[in-house]
């Protein structure tokens, strides 16, 4: 598939060029969805949000010498993919660091309930559930990890997967497989013989 049959890819063709609308326009598209992913990855909104910002500083910045050899989403989260490496290898070293205990937790704020929820104890369980997915997701390997966020969560094809992890579409699938198998281990407490 030619990249320049991708709107995005098009979008930053104008980005440039020197088009500052179609650069907001990509950050419209892909802030969420970016978002989400770094934060899967990294495990908190408040980095994920800063994180965020870094790669489409590094967009831009890279803009003058862009040329579209893939499509962009495959570009943007190939960037996102280094900034997360980056991130939670500088995480593991402030940590081994550390001269005091580590109070700062990596399990995401429980989301507020709302008050009008018809039944607060099943509320409390999905709550619950979530928190652990996102603690069994994070605790995968770096490898894992993001090829199960991008597979799961962003729906990417394996194809997609490969250009951002930068390996062989067998080795995508094979990844994100392994990554699926290590969660439903790490789930299994949570999984009941009378769960649909």
């Amino acid at each position: 598939m030619d990249p320049r049959s991708d709107p995005d890819v098009l979008l930053m063709l104008r980005v440039r060029d020197g088009d500052r609308g179609a650069f907001d326009a990509l950050i419209e598209k892909y802030r969420r969805p970016l978002v989400n992913v770094i934060a899967r990855s990294v495990g908190r909104e408040g980095d994920a949000e800063d994180l965020a910002q870094d790669v489409f500083v590094r967009i831009y910045r890279a803009a003058p010498r862009y040329e579209p050899t893939a499509k962009f989403a495959t570009w943007l989260y190939t960037i996102a993919r280094r900034i997360c490496l980056n991130h939670n290898r500088g995480q593991a070293l402030r940590r081994w660091f550390s001269l005091s205990p580590d109070d700062d937790s990596d399990d995401p704020t429980p989301e507020p309930m709302d008050p009008h929820a018809p039944d607060p104890p099943a509320e409390l369980e999905r709550a619950e559930l979530r928190r652990a997915v996102a603690a069994a997701v994070r605790s995968l390997p770096e490898r894992l990890r993001f090829a199960v966020i991008l597979r799961r969560y962003e729906e990417l094809s394996y194809e997609e997967i490969a250009g951002i992890l930068g390996c062989t579409v067998t080795a995508a699938k094979l990844r994100v497989h392994r990554a699926n198998a290590l969660l439903v281990a790490r789930l299994a407490p949570y999984v009941t013989n009378d769960s649909p």
